[in-house]
């Protein structure tokens, strides 16, 4: 997990994107949402979520991660949070 440090979120969303597959994508989900976990980042912490999202999108899960991304982020001033977790939950429902 440490290799996730050099690189940049854009870097692991445009890879994830690019990965065919659902089950390559959700280890890619998975890994960095424990690596953010680790760092104690908020903001990679949110932006896993997105991941996340994505992985169980359609499904109950997603809207609950949908609120957790809400949750994280709305006592900071974290770029494009709250409002990304709103989006999603629009989308989901």
């Amino acid at each position: 997990m440490d290799i996730l440090k050099k690189y940049t979120f854009e870097d692991i969303r445009s890879y994830y994107e690019n990965t065919k597959g659902n089950q390559a994508k959700g280890k890619i989900a998975e890994s960095y949402f424990r690596y953010a976990k680790k760092t104690s980042s908020d903001i990679k912490l949110a932006n896993a979520y997105q991941l996340l999202i994505d992985k169980y999108s359609e499904t109950p899960r997603a809207f609950i991660i949908a609120d957790s991304i809400i949750l994280l982020s709305k006592n900071y001033n974290l770029q494009n949070y709250p409002a990304i977790g709103y989006y999603y939950k629009g989308s989901e429902y």
